[in-house]
């Protein structure tokens, strides 16, 4: 009866263990997911660069420069997406994808004022459009950056907690480190 008690314990231990390392590899799967979701946006947005230049280039035909700019914000920010997995990056590598991202937004912002000063331009329905887009490329971009540091916490909190703690150095999970600069 002894016996059956230890092995009863013993078989309550291993589930144990295996149900908090299924946990943790969800909530780390969370985590690269929204990294997965965020480069998606980010990909989206880029994809609207050649089409803000070709709607608005006979407009700003004065502010070239503005358009090097950004197209080469948007190939730096393609390379570091495409160089590795975001979850792998350092902090100074997502930093200086969110300060890129800035760059590009501020052509957007700009191009916004460009179309309310020109009605041609304001009521030409690609322009319409691609404001449209535009807009729903940022908020999709700012929920995927919530989600991420979301799920940052919940998988820290949860492999800094005790037990799970003794599991993560145990397997070897490290805490994400994350920070948008904006």
């Amino acid at each position: 009866m002894d016996t059956q008690v230890l092995y009863l314990i013993l078989g309550l231990f291993v589930l144990f263990i295996i149900f908090l390392y299924n946990k943790t590899i969800s909530l780390r799967n969370e985590v690269k997911n929204s990294f997965l979701q965020e480069n998606i946006e980010l990909k989206r947005k880029m994809d609207l660069i050649p089409v803000l230049e070709s709607i608005t280039e006979k407009y700003l035909s004065h502010e070239k420069s503005t358009f090097v700019e950004v197209v080469e914000a948007r190939n730096q920010l393609k390379d570091l997406l495409e160089k590795k997995p975001r979850e792998k990056m350092t902090e100074e590598e997502n930093i200086k994808i969110n300060s890129l991202d800035k760059i590009i937004s501020s052509s957007f912002k700009n191009m916004f004022a460009l179309v309310e000063s020109h009605p041609e331009l304001k009521s030409n329905e690609a322009a319409a459009r691609l404001m449209e887009d535009i807009t729903s490329s940022e908020n999709r971009i700012s929920f995927s950056r919530q989600n991420i540091a979301e799920s940052i916490v919940e998988y820290n909190t949860h492999i800094q907690s005790f037990p799970n703690l003794i599991l993560a150095k145990l397997f070897n999970f490290t805490a994400f480190d994350y920070k948008i600069n904006e």
